[in-house]
């Protein structure tokens, strides 16, 4: 987003999310792995071509959809889904 902001640009190309869950707990340093066991709970990051729509109507936006799906009418179908909730212009699905 911070790039976005500095320069006017006429399209997004967001090729992949950075990351689709983060941690909701940080430690610093080091964890001793005499600790024993270890739970790690994650939670849903902030999809960011919804942010850039938010911020810069204007801006043409691409995304992708990556599923591993059975057949291309379902991939069709998510991805349709997919860019009607994000906002974007144009949505490449991809089945994986």
């Amino acid at each position: 987003m911070e790039e976005l902001s500095r320069r006017s640009y006429d399209m997004l190309i967001a090729t992949a999310a950075v990351a689709d869950f983060r941690p909701t707990q940080f430690f610093d340093g080091k964890i001793s792995s005499d600790t024993g066991s270890l739970q790690l709970t994650l939670t849903a990051t902030p999809k960011l071509i919804t942010e850039a729509r938010n911020k810069f109507p204007n801006l043409f936006i691409v995304a992708f959809k990556a599923e591993p799906v059975p057949d291309s009418a379902i991939l069709i179908e998510k991805g349709f889904v997919r860019l009607q909730s994000s906002g974007a212009n144009l949505i490449i699905a991809n089945n994986i």
